[in-house]
């Protein structure tokens, strides 16, 4: 719909855990942005959370108390 898209990832913590897992999870099959694929012509079921109409489904980040705080 909005053509060719790009996503640019820096490696900045190496051996961090949680940027470790992040770096798995976008490098992980199918592959990053693909989750909601028809994955019907390989047998594999739709994930629930590729049913939801994302054009009505509003979701509020978490925000801590004190970044909160911050703004008010």
């Amino acid at each position: 719909m909005y053509g060719e898209q790009f996503t640019f990832f820096s490696h900045d913590a190496p051996g961090d855990p949680s940027m470790e897992n992040l770096l798995e999870a976008l490098l992980d099959q199918p592959g990053f942005g693909t989750k909601c694929m028809d994955t019907a012509d390989r047998g594999e079921p739709r994930s629930p959370e590729c049913d939801t109409d994302y054009g009505s489904f509003m979701m509020r980040p978490h925000v801590s108390y004190s970044t909160w705080q911050m703004f008010n």
